[in-house]
């Protein structure tokens, strides 16, 4: 798989959908990223890693779901003493 580097918030505020100096690239929305790529860019703060915690658990129950497994899921691990949220 190809990955490309999480492109910089545009002046509205939002990852670009295209490279506008480069408009017909390839690297385009949706981006293939690596997740630690993803995890180092986003998981900033506590609360953004209370949400990103979250949807790696729903991933991971999308893909136990459509891949015919067992639906037991073991949630995402958080550091001790930290209560989770739901």
């Amino acid at each position: 798989m190809t990955t490309v580097t999480i492109p910089a918030w545009n002046p509205q505020g939002v990852l670009p959908p295209i490279d506008v100096l480069n408009p017909t690239d390839a690297k385009r929305s949706p981006y293939r990223v690596l997740l630690t790529d993803l995890v180092v860019r986003f998981a900033t703060s506590p609360e953004r890693r209370q949400i990103l915690r979250g949807w790696l658990d729903y991933r991971a129950r999308i893909s136990k779901t459509l891949s015919g497994r067992s639906h037991e899921h073991r949630p995402t691990q958080f550091p001790a003493g930290r209560a989770r949220n739901r």
